[in-house]
């Protein structure tokens, strides 16, 4: 991402004229699933009839911590709940939180569900079942995983801090990775507004076309 050669001029000294960016592609392979694919994933998880997901990992970075957050920040009766995918250790560590924890201490654990390490054929079911992809990360180098939920054509909710706001552009809701109450209401809206959770959607489905792996082989081969 240009916000990754940016850091590595700043931070590593790296002359601008020897950096290229080359961006990344999306490729979720054959993503058709059937009622019944995502009834066994349904089952398999125990998945609420509406969810936001959030697929990663659990470093302090990824900033989780403001969706569980935003989630209680949220009235009761408009708490939408949320599937934290990945493997999330919640080790309670300085850079890997408790999540858990922190959950039970706001008093929304009834409302967060840990699925583990997922397959990428379970990847693209969670994706494509939720009402919206959440991504909160502080810093991320490219920023994959919301790419993937737009072109499986899922709304995307996410930070506009590193290089996201560069690889989402205005095909998903970007927020300030600590506005909780911000957070707390794009997440009710997106999962009650269906206008615009279609509206999102469409765009994410447009965007993701841009970011294909033969440009990217391409651009290399070029340099």
């Amino acid at each position: 991402s240009e916000s990754a050669a940016h850091d590595i001029e700043s931070l590593l000294n790296v002359p601008s004229e020897k950096i290229v960016v080359i961006p990344l592609g999306v490729d979720i392979g054959n993503s058709a699933l059937t009622a019944n694919d995502l009834s066994v994933l349904r089952d398999k998880y125990r998945l609420p009839d509406k969810y936001l997901l959030y697929l990663g990992s659990g470093e302090l970075r990824k900033n989780i911590q403001v969706l569980l957050r935003a989630v209680a920040a949220t009235p009761v009766e408009d708490r939408i709940p949320l599937v934290l995918a990945g493997d999330i250790s919640c080790a309670g560590s300085d850079l890997f939180p408790d999540y858990a924890a922190l959950g039970q201490s706001l008093g929304v654990s009834d409302y967060i569900t840990f699925t583990g390490s997922v397959s990428d054929r379970d990847k693209i079911g969670l994706i494509a079942s939720a009402s919206a992809f959440v991504f909160p990360s502080i810093y991320e180098g490219f920023g994959l995983e919301p790419l993937e939920a737009m072109a499986l054509g899922t709304p995307v909710i996410c930070s506009s801090a590193g290089s996201l706001p560069e690889v989402v552009g205005n095909a998903a809701i970007t927020l300030a990775p600590d506005d909780i109450d911000g957070w707390s209401k794009a997440m009710y809206s997106i999962s009650n507004n269906n206008v615009k959770a279609q509206h999102f959607a469409s765009l994410g489905l447009n965007k993701a076309k841009e970011f294909t792996w033969d440009r990217t082989a391409r651009m290399t081969y070029e340099i």
